[in-house]
């Protein structure tokens, strides 16, 4: 019986050591985007990304509202879980209508109320609603595109430094990659 015991308990210990959380880029198109994402400008040789910090308070919409992460393994393009990392995520909601929420960590609802100018609003209960999907010039990138037209984009100009929404086709692009716990 203690055998037994110590048996199982081992079992269980290295079935639980074996778990493993990461952020995988998200390279095909989805049919439901809900689950928690980091917002991500990859760099230039995609051994690093700019991640949107959501752990942020009312400052998302500052200044350097960012910080860098080595892409681990850009074979399969993944970003370690870490507490920064974790820290820093969106959760992304489908409503019932087909659109998504956007939730950074710190609680805070992110979207745009001026189409047509570089801004990002933040609200603690007042969500905003955003369509999904892949750019139509490529896989990778995605599209977060609020109701009114801005576009979530990065702003690499080192005055900005920021994730933002923009008019159409102003700035960079920017990834998703989604939490996996395995």
């Amino acid at each position: 019986m203690k055998k037994s015991i110590i048996l199982i308990t081992l079992t269980i210990f290295c079935l639980a050591a074996q778990a493993r959380v990461f952020y995988q880029k998200v390279t095909t198109d989805l049919t439901d985007w809900t689950g928690e994402y980091l917002i991500v400008k990859e760099v230039d040789s995609i051994q690093t990304a700019i991640v949107f910090d959501g752990s942020l308070t009312d400052l998302l919409n500052k200044k350097n509202n960012t910080f860098r992460v080595p892409v681990i393994d850009a074979s399969v393009d993944e970003i370690a879980s870490d507490q920064k990392t974790d820290a820093a995520t969106f959760t992304i909601a489908r409503q019932a209508d087909g659109t998504y929420t956007i939730r950074s960590r710190s609680g805070y609802y992110i979207g745009t109320e001026q189409a047509d100018s570089a801004s990002l609003t933040t609200k603690k209960s007042t969500p905003f609603y955003h369509h999904i999907r892949f750019e139509s010039d490529t896989t990778t990138k995605v599209l977060i595109e609020s109701l009114n037209g801005g576009v979530l984009r990065y702003n690499a100009d080192p005055e900005s430094d920021r994730f933002r929404f923009y008019a159409h086709g102003k700035k960079k692009a920017i990834h998703l990659y989604k939490r996996v716990d395995t």
